[in-house]
């Protein structure tokens, strides 16, 4: 019965570990998405640029 209880305290202490690890994967997770998203916007910002920057240099060759 002794090692029982013992058992069950170091199992308590396991399952708080994997809470800790749990909540880190969580928010790793989510910063993951944030990044991902502000790069996408990031992302298509330079690609309108360089489109309105192929525009501007078309008329340029024609003449």
């Amino acid at each position: 019965l002794k090692s029982l209880a013992g058992l069950r305290v170091e199992a308590e202490k396991y399952m708080e570990e994997v809470g800790v690890l749990e909540r880190h994967i969580s928010n790793a997770y989510k910063t993951m998405e944030s990044v991902k998203s502000r790069f996408m916007k990031l992302f298509g910002r330079i690609e309108n640029l360089q489109a309105i920057e192929s525009k501007e240099e078309e008329p340029r060759l024609l003449e």
